[in-house]
């Protein structure tokens, strides 16, 4: 193989990991009910924290990694885990949120991350994790 061809293949291949990534962080921009769109604005912010080193562990539950993430980070995220397990184990019809709500939790959410120093933020961009945990199929 020549040098076009490999530096095609490698063009291709970052190609596709920014379009994973794109999907693991924007995922929730796409349209849908606002169940799915809590679920993808539950990956975006679990993937971001992922990139950071932040995982939640065998058997942790989100509840315990909300709480983790307050003690090593000392910022309350992810706040949209609480919405999520309603949704998620709630009974009740009445347990619906609407976009807007979603969306103000999400954004406090990255509001909260944005408190980070750049060169974690910009390295978390950089970092494939998430995108090797989203192709192993890992859970958030």
């Amino acid at each position: 193989p020549g040098f076009r061809d490999i530096s095609f293949t490698i063009a291709a291949a970052l190609l596709l990991l920014l379009v994973l990534k794109s999907w693991l962080r924007l995922g929730w921009l796409l349209p849908g009910a606002p169940a799915a769109k809590l679920k993808r604005s539950c990956i975006s912010v679990a993937s971001f924290l992922h990139d950071l080193g932040y995982r939640r562990q065998s058997a942790e539950t989100r509840k315990e990694f909300q709480q983790r993430m307050q003690r090593e980070l000392r910022i309350r995220v992810p706040a949209i885990y609480a919405p999520f397990n309603l949704l998620k184990y709630a009974t009740s019809p009445s347990a619906r949120l609407s976009q807007e709500e979603i969306s103000r939790i999400r954004r406090e959410d990255f509001q909260a991350l944005r408190t980070l120093p750049l060169i974690k933020r910009v390295g978390a961009f950089l970092n494939p994790a998430s995108i090797l945990a989203f192709l192993a199929g890992g859970g958030w």
